[in-house]
C-alpha cells in the first residue's frame, strides 16, 4: 500500500478550525458545518485580506473537502504573508501535499524543498519529499516503458507495412514481366501471321502472273481461222490473177471474143467481192475481245 504523505503540520493552529487528518468522507451535516465556516472565513478574508491565517485555515478547509488546486492557492498566499516562520513553513508543507494531490509533482517537491530552508531535515517534509520523488521516478520510468513499447509497435508495423509494400512491388514486377512475356509473344504471332500472309500473298500475285504468262502464250499458239483464209484469198487470188494475166496475154497475142472478154469481167468482180468480205471477216476477228483465262 502506497505511502499517504502526512498531514500533522496542520494540527495546533491558534484559531478556531483545526485540521490536522486526511480527507475524510463526511456525513451532510458535516459538509454543512464545512460549508458554513468557509463562508465564515471568506467573510474575514474581505475583512482582513491581508491576514495569513484566514487564508491557512482557508486552505485547510477547501482540502478537506477535496478542492486541492484551491486549497495549494489558499496556502500559497498563506505562505507569501506569513511573518511567523512556523506559520510560513506549516503553509509550506501543507502546499506541498496540495499540489501533489493535484498531481502537480514536481512543483509539490519544490514546494517541500522550500519547507526544508525553513526547517532543515524536519523529519515528515523530508519523508514526503522522497515519497513524491519516488512517485516521479516512477512514472517517469512507466512513461519510458511505454514510449519504448510504442515505438516497438511501431517499428513492428513499419516492418510489417515494409514487408508488406515490398510483396506488393514484387508482385507488380511479377505482373510487370509476365504482361511484357506476353506482349512479346502477341508481337511475334503478329509478326509471323504478317509474314504468312505476305507469303502467301506473293505467292498468289506469282500464280496469278504464271496463269496471266501461260494465258498469253495460249493465245499465240491459238488457232486463228483468218489466217487459212489469208492464205486461200492469197491463193485464189493468185490463181484468178494468173487467169486473167493468162486472158490479158491472150488478148494482146489476138483478139478475144466476147465470150471470153465477158468470163474476164466477171471473174474480177468475184475476186473484187471476195476480196472485200474475206477483208472485213478478218476486221470482225481483230475486234473480238481476246479471251482472258
Amino acid at each position: 500500500m502506497e505511502k499517504i504523505p502526512s498531514y500533522g503540520k496542520m494540527t495546533g493552529f491558534i484559531l478556531l478550525f483545526l485540521f490536522c487528518v486526511p480527507i475524510l468522507v463526511f456525513s451532510q451535516e458535516q459538509t454543512v458545518d464545512l460549508r458554513k465556516s468557509l463562508a465564515e472565513l471568506e467573510r474575514e478574508e474581505a475583512r482582513y485580506p491581508e491576514d495569513a491565517r484566514v487564508k491557512y485555515n482557508k486552505g485547510n478547509i477547501y482540502y478537506r473537502i477535496g478542492r486541492f488546486e484551491e486549497a495549494a492557492q489558499a496556502y500559497k498566499d498563506a505562505a507569501s504573508l506569513a511573518e511567523d516562520k512556523d506559520l510560513k513553513e506549516k503553509s509550506l508543507f501543507n502546499l506541498g501535499n496540495a499540489l501533489y494531490q493535484s498531481k502537480k509533482l514536481k512543483e509539490s517537491v519544490v514546494a517541500y524543498n522550500n519547507t526544508l530552508q525553513l526547517h532543515e531535515n524536519e523529519l515528515q517534509t523530508l519523508e514526503n519529499k522522497t515519497f513524491v520523488e519516488e512517485q516521479i521516478q516512477k512514472e517517469k520510468e512507466q512513461q519510458q516503458q511505454q514510449e519504448s513499447q510504442k515505438q516497438e509497435k511501431q517499428d513492428k508495423q513499419d516492418k510489417q507495412d515494409k514487408e508488406k509494400k515490398d510483396e506488393q512491388s514484387q508482385d507488380q514486377q511479377k505482373q510487370d514481366q509476365q504482361q511484357s512475356e506476353e506482349q512479346n509473344a502477341d508481337n511475334q504471332e503478329q509478326q509471323q501471321n504478317e509474314g504468312q500472309k505476305s507469303e502467301e500473298e506473293q505467292g498468289e500475285i506469282e500464280q496469278k502472273n504464271n496463269e496471266a504468262s501461260s494465258g498469253n502464250e495460249g493465245e499465240e499458239k491459238e488457232f486463228d481461222p483468218s489466217e487459212i483464209d489469208n492464205e486461200e484469198n492469197e491463193k485464189t487470188s493468185g490463181e484468178e490473177q494468173a487467169k486473167a494475166d493468162k486472158s490479158l496475154s491472150k488478148g494482146e497475142e489476138g483478139e478475144m471474143d466476147e465470150r471470153e472478154i465477158e468470163m474476164w469481167l466477171n471473174s474480177l468482180k468475184e475476186d473484187t467481192g471476195d476480196f472485200l468480205k474475206r477483208q472485213m471477216g478478218r476486221e470482225g476477228r481483230e475486234r473480238t475481245p481476246a479471251k482472258d483465262w
